[in-house]
Parts: C-alpha cells; sequence; structure tokens
C-alpha cells in the first residue's frame, strides 16, 4: 500500500509539473511582498498530489500498480495515467470535491433540521391524542404517518410515552388505555419493530386487557414478543408467558363449557404458566393480586382445579 501511495503521489507531482508548463511559464518560488511567499509551480505540484489522490475517490474501478503477470501490465498503465491526469487537474479536482462535500454536509444539516421538526410535531400529536381528557378529533391515519416517518429517537419516546398511560390505566380506565392502541400498532409497522419485543407485548396488553378483549390477536402479538426476546437472548419479561396462559385459556373452547381441556391445550397453557411463576418477582405481585380478587389469577385458578391441577 505504501508504494502504490508513492506511485500515486508521484504521478501527481508530474501532473502538477505538466499543468505549470501548459500554463506557459515556471514561475519558481519568491516573495511578493515582506510578509508573503509565492511557490509559484511547487504549489501546483502539491495540488497535483492532492489531485492524483482525490481522482481515485472520484473514478469508479479497481486500479493495479504492481506488474506481476503480463496481463497487469494494461491495467498499471491505465491507473498511471489516471493519477496522472488527477494530478493535472489537481487544483480543479479539490475544489470539486470540497464544493461537493459542502453541499452534501449543507443537505445532511437541512434533512436532520427538518426531521426535528417533523419529530417535534409528531410528538406532540401523539402526546395530545394520549392525554386529552376528551375524545381527541386526530384521524389515526394522520397519526400513524406522524408516527411512521419519525426518526428511531422519537419513536422510543413515543413507545416510553403509551407504555406509561397503558400502565398505568389498563385496570381503571380503559378507555385512556384504548387510545395507545394506534400508537402501538403504527410503531409494529414501523421499521423499528424487529429488534423491540416491548412494542409487541405492550399491544397484547392492551388488545387482551380492553372493554372488549381481543384475546386472539392479544397472543398473536405475545408470540411474537416472546420469540424477538428470546432471539436476542434478553432475560425476564415473564409476563408475556403469564399473559399469554391467559389468553390461551380464553380460547379454550373446553373450559368455556367446563370441560377438561385436551393434552395439547393442557401442555400449552402449564409451559406458560411454569416460565411464568419461575420468576420470584412475578409470584409475589400474584401473591398480592390473588389478595384483591384478581380476575387473571380467578380465571387460571378455575382452569386449573377443572384439569385437575393443584393450584398451590
Amino acid at each position: 500500500m505504501l508504494i502504490e501511495f508513492f506511485i500515486i503521489c508521484l504521478a501527481g507531482i508530474f501532473g502538477g509539473f505538466i499543468y505549470s508548463i501548459q500554463e506557459g511559464s515556471l514561475v519558481f518560488p519568491h516573495r511578493d511582498s515582506k510578509n508573503s511567499i509565492n511557490l509559484g509551480f511547487i504549489a501546483n505540484l502539491f495540488f497535483g498530489i492532492a489531485g492524483s489522490i482525490v481522482i481515485f475517490m472520484i473514478v469508479p474501478g479497481d486500479f493495479t500498480f504492481t506488474i506481476q503477470e503480463e496481463g497487469d501490465l494494461e491495467e498499471f498503465v491505465k491507473s498511471l495515467a489516471t493519477a496522472i491526469v488527477g494530478g493535472w487537474g489537481g487544483l480543479a479536482l479539490v475544489k470539486k470535491v470540497l464544493g461537493q462535500t459542502t453541499n452534501a454536509l449543507q443537505d445532511q444539516i437541512k434533512a436532520q433540521d427538518i426531521q426535528n421538526k417533523d419529530d417535534a410535531k409528531a410528538i406532540d400529536l401523539v402526546n395530545q391524542y394520549l392525554h386529552a381528557s376528551t375524545k381527541v378529533q386526530i384521524s389515526e391515519t394522520d397519526l400513524t404517518n406522524s408516527i411512521k416517518y419519525s426518526s428511531p429517537r422519537a419513536k422510543v419516546a413515543m413507545l416510553n410515552e403509551a407504555k406509561s398511560i397503558r400502565s398505568n390505566n389498563w385496570k381503571d380506565n380503559k378507555e385512556k388505555m384504548e387510545r395507545t392502541i394506534p400508537i402501538f400498532m403504527a410503531l409494529a409497522e414501523s421499521d423499528m419493530d424487529e429488534e423491540l419485543h416491548s412494542i409487541y407485548g405492550q399491544l397484547g396488553f392492551v388488545l387482551k386487557d380492553q372493554s372488549e378483549p381481543d384475546f386472539a390477536k392479544a397472543k398473536g402479538n405475545f408470540d411474537k414478543a416472546i420469540q424477538i426476546r428470546d432471539k436476542n437472548n434478553i432475560i425476564g419479561f415473564v409476563w408475556y408467558e403469564f399473559n399469554r396462559a391467559v389468553c390461551n385459556i380464553h380460547l379454550d373452547v373446553a373450559f368455556r363449557k367446563k370441560l377438561m381441556s385436551d393434552n395439547t391445550a393442557r401442555s400449552v397453557v402449564m409451559a406458560d404458566l411454569r416460565t411464568a411463576f419461575s420468576d420470584e418477582f412475578v409470584v409475589e405481585k400474584l401473591k398480592k393480586s390473588m389478595a384483591k380478587g384478581d380476575r387473571d389469577v380467578e380465571l387460571i385458578k378455575n382452569w386449573l382445579i377443572i384439569n385437575g391441577i393443584n393450584f398451590d
């Protein structure tokens, strides 16, 4: 690599020298005044080196500066000629690249500024939708589009806010909790969903706990949340299994008839319950819920009794 770089620099110097001759005269370094030095044609040589390097950034392709086989000679000449041309147009090439870089940087800054403004509007729209004391007249299409085109950082902020609303209202304020559904759905459809199991987990919680539960869709979201969690080797979040077990019990036709479940249904529910109850935090929280007559705990207790399984 060092040899190739040295050859490129030499070719650039030669190209810069040719440019100086083309200009009609070789101006030697001299002082224009007491406080300034004119490098003359030496400056063209330096620009030639810069141009020979820059041209390899602009021109696509593979370049060869070593000759190991007979066929490499043509590639060597082509590469050397490219470096010389870069040296000849050194100053113009450097200006071009600097101009392109500056324009690209300005475009990035402008795009980021627009994105920041869009994020602020989207977050404000989501907060209005979630926190209004009355039903907000915001179309779900506008809400979904605002979330869809937000940055990942803004989407995480929206997710956390929706999680907070769901967690604080799932038992006593179903209507407010249900406002989080389009937020979670929009996040699930966006490009950030593959690594965030909590989007699907939260959506599963809402669909299960809403005024008119959709246990089938809730279970589907718990399935995906568990799949993503396990794929990424994330520990915990066994509330997914607990709530999936509740959904499967509700979906169990035999249980609705107060009959013993078949072996498949029983093994699926028991596998999730064992996973959930292996977490001490979950067990302690459920003990407190039992004292308050928790609906899900009572459901599980009845299912276990019907299936001849000791609840204790």
